[in-house]
């Protein structure tokens, strides 16, 4: 099992606050400016102070985690679903789990 959360927090994040994608802040005539596909030294200061806001929010304040299990043989998928209810078992009887998302995909 492993934790793939601040991957694809950091992925997403990435592509959304991209200069220029989406939006660009401060636009080269605006305020705001949509979808230009343009960027400047400050979009990318302020992008790039966004990205680290956001980032910090999720990964360290939210803890978002996804956890990926491969299943190669079907013969293991009682010893999965056993392994995986242990696990529930564990973090119901951790009180540490406040605030804390987790994902089994």
């Amino acid at each position: 099992m492993s934790d793939w959360g601040p991957v694809f927090v950091a992925v997403i994040l990435f592509v959304l606050l991209s200069p220029g994608l989406l939006f660009q802040l401060p636009g080269r005539h605006g305020c705001v400016e949509f979808g230009n596909f343009q960027t400047s030294g400050a979009a990318i200061m302020v992008h790039s102070l966004l990205y680290f806001a956001l980032i910090c929010v999720f990964l360290l304040a939210i803890k978002v985690h996804f956890y990926l299990v491969w299943i190669w043989i079907t013969g293991y998928a009682y010893f999965i679903a056993d392994w995986l209810s242990s696990l529930t078992d564990k973090a119901a009887a951790s009180n540490d789990s406040g605030g804390v998302v987790h994902v089994l995909l």
